[in-house]
């Protein structure tokens, strides 16, 4: 992969970059160049480029073998889809280079990447500090910064909460969230929840099916055992059944 800087930006000098993206393993992947404190130079890793992310996670092991002392990182809590307060590891590292464009010290997550075959996966903390486009046609993302690129925040004086690339929140702070429906309606909610209880009941009927087949051959105990009911509700049905 590679990447062309042009000169088009609000803030001047060479600051849009396009980087020639790649489809490995099914993943939207571009190349990113990590600081090295080891060799003391930038070292280009296969980075994921992923939206859904929200803050850039770099392998343990890289981490190591670029120099980071990972064993005094610090701890925050992240939320997934599935999961919620996931507790995490995360450092800063000095600088990552995307394109030409050196952004300065970030903040990262770490764990073992192992499962996904990339070292990197660029995150919101990073994506949305760029205007992008992609251009799936010819495989390439245009990115322009939404920041002065001769003014990056070196290590020394990074805040991780405070600072660009740190830690941020997903909010929008022209909204008024007072009396704020998020996500539902409340129609679109209730139909939600009626579906879940046709759900659970279909779901019970199932269990209610299986129990009275097994009337006739098994013991209350263990007809509750393989069906998942309480032995209280099989008791019921043997005496409807029975009627």
């Amino acid at each position: 992969m590679q990447f062309r800087c042009q000169r088009k930006s609000s803030y001047g000098l060479s600051s849009m970059i396009e980087l020639y993206i790649d489809f490995p393993f099914g993943s939207l992947c571009v190349d990113a160049y990590l600081w090295s404190r080891a060799k003391g130079k930038f070292i280009k890793a296969t980075a994921v480029f992923d939206t859904g992310a929200h803050t850039t996670h770099i392998d343990t092991i890289a981490l190591q073998n670029l120099g980071y002392d990972v064993e005094n990182a610090d701890e925050s809590h992240v939320s997934t889809i599935g999961s919620k307060n996931i507790r995490i590891n995360n450092i800063i590292i000095d600088n990552i280079k995307l394109g030409g464009v050196e952004i300065g010290a970030v903040l990262v997550n770490f764990s073992s990447l192992a499962d996904i075959n990339f070292p990197i996966i660029l995150g919101l903390n990073i994506i949305k500090e760029f205007n992008a486009m992609l251009d799936f046609k010819n495989k390439i993302i245009s990115m322009n910064p939404n920041f002065d690129i001769n003014n990056k925040i070196m290590l020394e004086n990074f805040k991780k909460d405070g600072s660009r690339f740190g830690m941020w929140m997903i909010q929008d702070r022209n909204i008024k969230y007072t009396n704020r429906t998020w996500i539902y309606d409340d129609t679109t909610r209730k139909q939600l929840e009626q579906a879940e209880q046709d759900k659970k009941q279909a779901l019970e009927n199932q269990k209610i099916e299986f129990a009275i087949g097994l009337l006739d051959i098994l013991d209350v105990e263990t007809i509750a055992e393989k069906s998942k009911l309480t032995i209280e509700k099989v008791n019921s049905l043997k005496k409807e059944y029975k009627k």
